[in-house]
């Protein structure tokens, strides 16, 4: 079922167009969540123009952070699981990771230290990838910073996760995880009804790396086929439809102990079926719009986009406030919009140029293939 033939392991093209668009996906959710959420003196800013459904749609935006889970699980598992034979394996691992990861985070935790002020214990943390610990431990996280928290879960995953990849079989691989996904709500249920934060510690949030190193595991082995995954990809929205119905008499859409549990489990078989979907179709028509040059930008710009649009919201209503002391406006919230996704994209163009590029240049050194030094598994 999970062979360990070379022929299953090379299923994959080494880059796929389409993921640039899934993670196009994820960051605008949550950008166009916190862009399009408003403060108490202008809750009703919005609520005059939109419909409903609209609302409700950038309300959740929050589950981009879970699609970004899924999407980085099934990423880190394929270049671990692709790699694993490698006489280098944990070297050219964690120094590829940590040349994609920790300069550009180093330098927005230094740069927002210095517009945050008096907070300097969340910033410790966050030196530390402890960012989601910070209500565990009474600390305040500010605002903008905030977003660091979604950062320490994923790398307390490359902790552990590269050690399993590589002692473990492909179906003791496939046990593991199942086991995590199937767990995980149990654990946040069972935490939610004694009032515990369930969102932010990493203990709490794996079964989504997990759902996408399960898919990792499939498009490389033998079962896998363009009719299978799309059957899979409906058995897993029909087990998001399942789920909902049954959770909606439990209050599974609010912040119940069911919603707590489960809510992310929903998301999550969406997100599971739309990469089955866009893998197993990739290239055609039907996954055009994740190959269209806008969403492989945004894609592109992912990692420093999530990192810093909030900060920049932030700085855009301190001088917004000192103008204009009321609420925003309808036309106010659009042009706070358009300024802060501008200035986002701008800034993340150019540290792609003159900050990123010339770091991640450096993984030509860690790979054991001469030569091969093009990104190719990029993640957020």
């Amino acid at each position: 079922m999970f062979s360990t033939d070379p022929a299953s392991t090379t299923r994959l093209p080494a880059y796929i167009p389409e993921l640039d668009g899934i993670r196009a996906i994820a960051v605008l959710m949550v950008l166009t969540m916190h862009l399009f959420t408003m403060d108490e003196q202008s809750s009703s800013a919005l609520l005059t123009v939109a419909p409903r459904a609209l609302e409700v749609a950038i309300g959740h935006g929050w589950l981009g952070v879970d699609l970004f889970f899924v999407l980085s699980g099934f990423l880190i598992t394929g270049i671990l699981l692709d790699s694993r034979e490698s006489p280098h394996y944990f070297r050219n691992f964690y120094g590829r990771r940590a040349l994609r990861i920790l300069p550009l985070y180093f330098l927005c935790i230094a740069v927002m230290a210095y517009f945050y002020p008096g907070n300097g214990s969340y910033f410790l943390l966050s030196l530390v990838f402890l960012a989601n610990m910070a209500g565990l431990l009474g600390v305040a996280a500010p605002h903008g910073p905030g977003v660091f928290w979604s950062l320490a879960v994923e790398e307390h995953f490359y902790l552990i996760w590269p050690w399993l990849v590589r002692m473990l079989s492909r179906r003791a691989l496939v046990w593991t995880c199942a086991s995590i996904v199937i767990s995980e709500p149990i654990l946040r249920a069972v935490f939610a009804t004694h009032g515990a934060d369930v969102y932010n510690p990493s203990w709490f949030r794996f079964d989504g790396l997990a759902s996408g190193a399960l898919l990792a595991v499939w498009f490389r082995s033998t079962l896998a086929s363009q009719r299978r995954s799309l059957i899979a990809a409906a058995a897993s929205i029909a087990a998001a439809i399942a789920i909902t119905i049954a959770g909606l008499p439990f209050g599974i859409m609010a912040k119940t102990v069911a919603g707590m549990s489960l809510r992310y489990n929903q998301a999550t078989l969406v997100y599971v079926a739309g990469m089955l979907v866009a893998i197993s179709r990739r290239s055609t028509w039907l996954t055009a719009p994740l190959r269209w040059p806008f969403a492989r930008l945004t894609g592109d710009l992912s990692y420093c986009l999530y990192l810093i649009h909030l900060a920049l919201l932030d700085g855009y209503m301190v001088v917004f406030r000192h103008y204009v002391p009321t609420g925003l406006t309808f036309p106010q919230l659009l042009l706070r919009a358009v300024v802060v996704l501008s200035a986002s994209y701008g800034l993340a163009l150019v540290s792609r140029r003159f900050f990123e590029r010339p770091i991640l240049s450096l993984k030509r050194y860690l790979t054991d293939t001469p030569g091969r030094g093009k990104i190719i598994y990029a993640t957020r």
